[in-house]
């Protein structure tokens, strides 16, 4: 590690202890923002956090913790509560009027309308 990536390392781990922050590599954040986010991987149906791990090159504990100290959820909550979401923007937008619930379902990550159900009650809708 050369002096500046040490100074760097310094300053962000002081940031992180003042503002409460967890002390993760920056590739973590852009790692998980990326793929589960950008690339919508919470709409793939019945994926784990072993299956992310497997993608993104982190740990479960990893993946487990960061989801934890940032979003106050576990892996497969974050996926529930951002198909939720989707469920919801797709119901209120017109391209869903010739759509069958079903599909709406299937759209929005879930594996069966029981699971949106269970999720929908989770989250209080």
């Amino acid at each position: 590690m050369n002096f500046k990536e040490k100074v760097n390392s310094i300053v962000t781990t002081i940031k992180h202890s003042i503002l409460g922050m967890p002390n993760y590599a920056v590739s973590i954040d852009i790692k998980f923002e990326k793929l589960f986010f950008e690339d919508h991987y919470y709409l793939y149906p019945n994926v784990t956090s072993s299956d992310f791990s497997t993608i993104s090159n982190l740990t479960e504990d990893q993946i487990n913790e960061y989801t934890h100290l940032k979003y106050g959820l576990d892996f497969n909550q974050l996926c529930d509560q951002y198909r939720v979401k989707r469920f919801m923007e797709k119901v209120n937008s017109s391209v869903s009027d010739n759509l069958t619930i079903g599909t709406l379902v299937k759209g929005s990550g879930f594996s069966s309308a029981q699971d949106l159900q269970t999720a929908l009650k989770t989250y209080g809708i």
